[in-house]
């Protein structure tokens, strides 16, 4: 059976299991509270020792996620969970997601963010319907010399990746949004919102697989293409 499985967990439970082994203490006596304030025995770790503790933790992870997770056709998407997903939990510019089976080994992630974007795709072309701008919540830019620009916020998935050691039969594109639908309704329920931005790399099969998912084509951005679905149930 497979779960979906936050870094925010997996960062905690690491630096939980390397105090305990640092210290050679019980994980019993290992109190997390924040990745600023982790306590032995009601006693803070200095700012040197959580330094320790950190760097072990987060190079520990890393190298989980090299030995296990490789995507070879997108490069990008295996080099964003190695090098760059801890550092950009750690700033709150994402949130990556594991999905791991009932053994812990990861067979895909899925990483989000907030993302605001106009609804020009080109120049003088909006690409929304008129309709459909009315029905959502914009917010006007001021974009200087007696120009405004609307624009809307969404939410973004930055990246999408499957495992190349984890068959399609396992788990496929499908599973994987319907698990990252998942998540999103829960930010939806307490934030509200109601646009899903997707940023796809341009390779037509990939996209194709995109539109069939029931996104639609926004514009393309540095190699990328940005597909959105809208959904407006609440």
């Amino acid at each position: 059976m497979l779960t979906v499985k936050s870094l925010k967990e997996y960062l905690e439970n690491e630096y939980r299991t390397t105090v305990s082994k640092l210290f050679r203490i019980d994980e019993r006596y290992v109190d997390y509270r924040n990745s600023e304030e982790i306590l032995i025995f009601d006693k803070i770790l200095t700012k040197k020792e959580l330094k320790t503790v950190k760097e072990s933790a987060e190079m520990n992870i890393r190298n989980t996620f090299c030995s296990e997770f490789s995507c070879v056709k997108n490069p990008a998407v295996a080099d964003f969970l190695h090098n760059s997903s801890i550092r950009q939990q750690k700033s709150n510019a994402t949130r990556t997601y594991l999905i791991q089976d009932e053994n812990q080994f990861i067979h895909a992630y899925f990483s989000l963010a907030i993302a605001m974007f106009s609804n020009r795709a080109r120049p003088g072309e909006p690409f929304l319907s008129n309709e459909k701008l009315k029905r959502m919540k914009g917010y006007t830019v001021d974009k200087g010399e007696g120009k405004e620009e609307t624009v809307y916020w969404s939410f973004l998935i930055g990246q999408i990746g499957r495992n190349d050691r984890t068959p399609r039969e396992l788990i496929d594109l499908g599973m994987i949004l319907e698990l990252i639908y998942r998540e999103i309704e829960r930010a939806k329920t307490a934030v509200g919102g109601n646009i899903i931005l997707l940023e796809a790399v341009d390779n037509p099969k990939l996209v194709r697989k995109y539109l069939e998912a029931g996104f639609q084509f926004l514009q393309s951005t540095e190699g990328h293409r940005q597909l959105f679905i809208w959904n407006r149930e609440y």
